[in-house]
């Protein structure tokens, strides 16, 4: 496999290890395709049809200072659209933070199974030609990050993780009823970015969901060691 054959698809957190995707030694460079507020839940499955019939363009980089993305003329890979995730190699998903944060379903278990079973069935006729895999959702935020330009209402904590919980399970059963790989679980992430919950004091800001800089310059650095490790 051609090292530069491997794209990220994903949500606001997979947009911001771009900045960060010059930093491996590796011959590896990753094409990320990545939608502020992408999920599974939308329209109750994920479908690359929709993205490529629109040719939707990629979220820029979000800045940790409000309303300033960076400046996308002096990298033209932070902005790029759908058509040029191309059908092979490695093609891998980090979403599931939304679902989790913004939707709420009467049967949790029942629903998370039957959209993930059907985006999965999705991804795996579009992308037939890839090896599909996952990571598991950015883990959620103790504080609700709500921007100013959504509107979703707020959902207490104890109940994020409780949906988070039942979207891991069903994950875990969907990707091996269609034999594709989790390739970093929620755990990895925490445990790279030394932390047992993210609090307020952890993110930029009540408004935007992120991390500090650095927890995504260490997320990406495992991010490329366990691609490493699987191409191997």
């Amino acid at each position: 496999m051609d090292l530069d054959q491997i794209a990220v698809i994903g949500d606001c957190h997979a947009s911001r290890l771009i900045k960060h995707n010059h930093l491996n030694t590796q011959d590896i460079r990753l094409k990320i395709w990545s939608k502020g507020g992408l999920s599974f839940s939308h329209n109750n499955e994920f479908s690359p049809y929709v993205l490529f019939e629109k040719n939707v363009m990629s979220s820029t980089i979000e800045s940790p200072i409000l309303d300033k993305p960076y400046n996308n003329t002096d990298n033209p890979d932070y902005s790029i659209k759908f058509s040029e995730i191309k059908n092979t190699g490695i093609v891998l998903f980090w979403m599931g933070y939304v679902d989790v944060k913004n939707f709420i379903f009467p049967n949790p278990e029942k629903d998370y199974y039957k959209i993930l079973n059907n985006s999965i069935l999705n991804i795996k006729k579009y992308f037939n030609n890839s090896k599909i895999m996952f990571i598991e959702p950015m883990p959620q935020f103790i504080p609700f990050i709500s921007p100013k330009t959504e509107d979703w209402q707020e959902i207490d904590y104890k109940i994020r993780l409780k949906q988070n919980d039942i979207f891991l399970k069903n994950l875990k059963i969907i990707t091996k009823k269609h034999d594709a790989n989790i390739l970093i679980s929620q755990t990895e992430i925490m445990d790279c970015i030394n932390k047992k919950e993210i609090t307020e004091k952890d993110i930029v800001s009540l408004e935007v969901d992120a991390l500090l800089e650095n927890d995504y310059k260490k997320i990406y650095k495992l991010l490329i060691s366990k691609l490493i490790l699987f191409i191997d």
